[in-house]
């Protein structure tokens, strides 16, 4: 069953308008009794096989993205283009998984409605993918809340501190609580940014520190 899995996902997403219907409807329904398989293993091959296929079912990603064995669901929430924001926020909503939202997390396109949602979480391990995602849009008023509960969680120290688009007065709130060094690693890391408002910011509260 291992090995089908490995082969119908390969199959199904080469299969296109031109193929025989009834060779893919029926390899269509040989996925779909993989993607229900008892064995963790035989549905985590298929779902790596499909992850990042446009061609596939979306009925079949979406139960494979709602599965409760992390590696079977984490593939296609971190990269499967099927999933609209709609469902990525419902699937944040319902997350029973641990692990199942930092998949979600480092997406490369990441919307400001999904990471609102993951954010208002504070899943620890998701909200630090968030802020090392350079591809993730965060609205200020949403990171002034995340900063609200930052200064006892070390892990979103140096994501947060190093995110480009941090403002002047973020960087002044978490000054207050993050070490001088990774202040200074900010600095000196953002070299084409050595005028932005935060890291003239970042320098002055180094020289006070």
């Amino acid at each position: 069953r291992c090995e089908l899995a490995g082969k119908i996902g390969r199959l199904v997403p080469g299969l296109d308008a031109r193929e025989q219907a009834r060779i893919r409807d029926m390899a269509i329904e040989v996925m779909e009794r993989l993607a229900q398989d008892s064995l963790p293993r035989v549905r985590a091959i298929l779902a790596e096989e499909i992850k990042t296929s446009p061609k596939v079912p979306l009925q079949i990603v979406r139960q494979l993205a709602r599965d409760l064995e992390l590696i079977v669901c984490a593939p296609v929430l971190e990269y499967s283009p099927l999933l609209s924001d709609r469902d990525l926020v419902e699937l944040v909503a319902g997350a029973r998984v641990e692990g199942m939202l930092a998949a979600i997390a480092r997406r490369t396109n990441v919307s400001r409605n999904v990471s609102d949602a993951i954010l208002a979480t504070f899943d620890v391990s998701a909200v630090t993918e968030l802020l090392a995602n350079p591809n993730v849009v965060i609205r200020e008023e949403t990171l002034e809340k995340v900063i609200e509960q930052a200064a006892e969680i070390e892990a979103w120290h140096k994501p947060m501190v190093m995110r480009a688009d941090l403002s002047a007065r973020a960087a002044r709130r978490i000054a207050g609580f993050v070490s001088s060094s990774l202040l200074r690693v900010r600095s000196e890391e953002h070299t084409s940014e050595l005028q932005s408002p935060c890291n003239l910011v970042c320098r002055l509260l180094l020289e006070k520190k």
